[in-house]
């Protein structure tokens, strides 16, 4: 798997929660179903073949950074604290995460689990983490992707 180094604190919620789940030392394979990458069914997935294992993809199904069922257990465990942003360098509408007892607040997302996910994987893996190189290339075709969803559906103009 070739990978490619990022920032915590550069990262997407989809490479977040990757690595929320290997910091949850999850099983993760790579398009268990032969769908590809960048397929709708493909990508990574938390792949657990025991009989009652858990098999979802991350950034869909598996998404700590969107799910507070996921995310909570983990920060309660970890024992990490948010808050919304505040300071001169903080985002408007951010929030900012730390671990107990430290409070210095140096980890920001834009939601609360976003940021809660940055503390948990910097307290982890350290502030600069390998991620698979496709999270990085397959990110701007989901958002291609998106951005067409979006205008497909978008009402149209006035008087059309």
């Amino acid at each position: 798997m070739k990978t490619i180094s990022i920032k915590v604190s550069e990262a997407n919620n989809t490479q977040l929660d990757w690595l929320m789940a290997k910091c949850e030392g999850l099983p993760i394979r790579r398009d268990p179903m032969a769908f590809g990458v960048s397929s709708a069914n493909g990508g990574y997935w938390v792949w657990d073949e025991t009989p009652s294992g858990r098999m979802s993809r991350i950034g869909k199904e598996y998404s700590p950074t969107n799910d507070p069922a996921l995310m909570w257990p983990i920060t309660h465990r970890a024992k990490i604290a948010t808050r919304p942003a505040v300071g001169r360098h903080a985002p408007a509408d951010g929030w900012q995460a730390t671990t107990w007892p430290t409070l210095d607040w140096p980890h920001q997302g834009e939601t609360s689990l976003v940021a809660a996910a940055r503390c948990h994987i910097t307290s982890t893996l350290g502030p600069v983490v390998d991620v698979p190189i496709d999270l990085i290339e397959i990110a701007p075709q989901v958002s291609q992707d998106q951005s067409a969803a979006d205008e497909q559906t978008a009402d149209p103009a006035p008087g059309h």
